[in-house]
């Protein structure tokens, strides 16, 4: 079967600081108590679809940028308004579904007890600090993130395409020359937002760069939590360690 999109393929994830643990996961299962080794079975769930979601933003910012090229035709431009506009929020739907199931990993990893429907950051954060995990590097990093823009703004996108509308672009065809080109923007002051839109006033980077200027501070994010996750890991497993 052709590939609608030959350029598309999964990412390689032999960089993932975890993914010897996940290797070696039966045998670290074998080693440790019931309930630790429900714990670990449990995080390896959590922790594949938060890679299955990350690896879904960066196909979405992909596809973005795939169509993102002059329209043929008016017929054309018409799919692809559309289309932009459901990649887009699937974008951001994925982005934060992955910070939703690497809090997920976090509870389940380091026993924190919480039930599943219960968990988000706040309930992370208290259940960490009343553990026997005090401290833990991961919730501290995590912790210094929550307050970065970027992270405010992508979980202010998904609120606002999934809650209320969809994100606002801007589109034209300036000509270059004797050739007209397409250009997509978003629309940042369409948000109703004053302080998004004065963040933004000078931004003016088309639709594709600005997915992938989000994906790649999510990427580096996600990788400094799984280092550290991979450092803790140990020190959480060990609580539960046969005698």
């Amino acid at each position: 079967m052709r590939s609608l999109f030959p350029d598309l393929h999964p990412r390689d994830w032999s960089d993932d600081p975890l993914h010897q643990t996940l290797g070696q996961l039966r045998d670290i299962q074998s080693k440790v108590d019931k309930e630790t080794s429900t714990a670990l079975h449990n995080w390896s769930v959590f922790h594949w679809s938060t890679r299955f979601k990350l690896e879904a933003a960066e196909y979405h910012a992909k596809v973005i940028r795939h169509i993102n090229r002059t329209p043929v035709n008016d017929e054309e431009d018409t799919v692809h308004y559309r289309l932009r506009h459901w990649q887009f929020d699937e974008f951001f739907f994925q982005l934060i579904g992955a910070f939703d199931t690497l809090l997920q990993e976090i509870n389940a990893l380091y026993k924190l007890g919480l039930n599943t429907k219960k968990v988000n950051w706040k309930t992370i954060e208290k259940a960490a600090n009343q553990s026997q995990f005090r401290s833990l590097e991961v919730i501290n990093f995590l912790k210094r993130q929550c307050d970065e823009p970027w992270l405010v703004e992508v979980g202010n996108f998904r609120n606002a395409s999934t809650h209320r509308h969809f994100a606002p672009f801007t589109t034209g065809k300036p000509h270059v020359g004797s050739i007209s080109k397409f250009t997509c923007h978003v629309n940042w002051a369409g948000f109703r937002d004053t302080k998004l839109a004065e963040a933004h006033r000078d931004d003016m980077r088309q639709l594709p760069e600005v997915c992938e200027d989000f994906l790649a501070k999510a990427s580096e994010m996600f990788f400094e939590c799984r280092r550290l996750m991979s450092e803790e890991c140990p020190k959480a497993m060990s609580k539960g360690a046969s005698p």
